[in-house]
């Protein structure tokens, strides 16, 4: 399906946890080190709940069938928690009425994005929602009116520049990171059997759910 290489990368960990980082560094060099760190503590959690929920599943089969909850969207909470913050940033150059723009274009775009997860059957319902609950609760606890009048000082945006040259640097490493990180823990968890959860819609066009159970290496149920 051709949404999901064009529109659903732009929900993608790989291309929204480097401007995580860059919004960080732009919270601690403008707003300063209470901002910076309250957005590094409330993304942080948003995003460690999202992956131990895959963990658990995919390790221990967690999960709420019943309500066709198996993992929580990272797509959901990355796009929620970030686009608002990221676009009412940038607004901020227009005053306090194009920061509150820019919050309703960032929000409006992650809801596009929950939209077509839940439609689309990348996830179910209740794994978007949830998703979204946990991005806007980082969102709202972030949105806080920015600084539109003070002067960035030479030091400082000679700082943030550097900032994020190198964050961006590292937007090539991130996949193959993540990749390393996940062979190691399936190494590190291969006596236990994993869980898989797929999603296929119908010719009548319903989301059809299967979980599949795999054993452990060498062994068989």
């Amino acid at each position: 399906m051709a949404i999901k290489p064009i529109f659903l990368e732009a929900g993608a960990a790989v291309v929204l946890l480097p401007i995580s980082l860059i919004i960080f560094a732009a919270y601690a060099v403008r707003e300063g080190r209470v901002r910076a760190v309250l957005w590094l503590r409330t993304f942080g959690t948003a995003y460690g709940a999202v992956l131990a929920s895959k963990a658990a599943f995919h390790w221990w089969g967690i999960s709420i069938g019943s309500l066709g909850l198996y993992s929580v969207s990272s797509h959901a909470m990355l796009t929620a928690a970030i686009y608002p913050v990221l676009f009412q940033r940038v607004a901020s150059l227009w005053g306090e009425r194009g920061q509150a723009w820019g919050w309703g274009v960032g929000l409006a775009a992650s809801m596009t994005m929950c939209v077509v997860l839940a439609l689309g059957c990348f996830h179910t319902v209740a794994e978007v929602l949830f998703g979204a609950v946990l991005g806007l609760w980082v969102a709202v606890a972030n949105r806080g009116t920015l600084q539109t009048t003070a002067k960035l000082d030479v030091k400082k945006g000679v700082v943030l520049v550097i900032l994020l040259f190198a964050i961006l640097s590292l937007v090539g490493y991130v996949k193959p990171i993540k990749k390393a990180i996940w062979r190691e823990m399936q190494n590190s968890f291969s006596s236990l059997p994993t869980y898989s959860r797929f999603m296929r819609s119908s010719p009548a066009g319903i989301c059809q759910i299967s979980v599949i159970k795999i054993a452990p290496r060498g062994r068989e149920f």
